[in-house]
């Protein structure tokens, strides 16, 4: 540890004891060591040094929290707080990990993928000043503000790259992106698809042939005169009746 202070090396164990219990507390799942690996490096670059032998040894010397394998998945193994009790069979543990946190819920591309792109500067989501529209992201290199109503997605609210399985990068992603809609006071339903806020299709918007021959039969025959539409096309409406 010559290469780093004792400051350094207590605040990467803080960090992950940290990350773990977080994790812990919202899904009840262990947190890949993949993810924290990728996400200590990010916040803690120096703990290249503390983990050259790689993030199982160093959490094998320095135990600030339990190390659990996947027993029908070779290699997966995540962690735990310190204290707990696995159950027998440990692969019950890392299944709720795979299920969406948010089935049927569709978000806008952008704001999605804002929470698994790498920054490269600052990244903001815009939102109308009500707070109930979502506008865009933007991604600024100068570090200003954008905008009056802009709420800022930090390096922590971005799930890391990984090899893990697409459910669990998904369920990771829907993790972080509900994490920062509570933090901001704000709703998912903000950010949802604009199809889905949208309601119903098209063909749903406009009365039925069936629905104006009905109206046109409850009009005297005075009015039915003042509407210009040709013969033909009301015989029809009235035909599908």
């Amino acid at each position: 540890m010559s290469d780093m202070s004792d400051q350094d090396f207590r605040s990467i164990q803080d960090f992950i004891r940290t990350e773990v219990d977080r994790h812990w507390q919202e899904t009840r799942t262990p947190l890949l060591l993949t993810t924290i690996g990728i996400a200590v490096r990010r916040a803690h670059p120096q703990a290249a040094v503390a983990m050259k032998e790689g993030l199982k040894r160093f959490l094998e010397q320095w135990p600030v929290v339990q190390l659990i394998e996947e027993p029908n998945v070779p290699g997966k193994i995540g962690a735990i707080p310190l204290g707990l009790t696995p159950p027998k069979d440990t692969s019950e543990i890392f299944k709720s990990s795979a299920k969406p946190a948010h089935p049927g819920i569709s978000l806008e591309p952008t704001f999605w993928r804002a929470f698994h792109t790498p920054l490269q500067g600052r990244r903001f989501v815009i939102v109308s000043p009500d707070r109930r529209r979502f506008i865009k992201v933007v991604d600024s290199d100068n570090g200003g503000l954008p905008d009056t109503n802009a709420l800022e997605i930090l390096p922590s609210d971005v799930a890391p790259a990984s090899n893990e399985p697409l459910a669990d990068k998904v369920s990771e992603t829907w993790r972080r992106i509900t994490n920062w809609v509570e933090r901001n006071s704000l709703s998912l339903s903000v950010f949802r698809k604009v199809s889905e806020k949208e309601g119903p299709g098209l063909e749903s918007r406009y009365a039925t042939s069936h629905e104006i021959a009905e109206a046109l039969t409850r009009l005297d025959p005075q009015e039915q005169a003042r509407i210009f539409v040709p013969l033909d096309l009301v015989a029809k409406m009235i035909a599908r009746r």
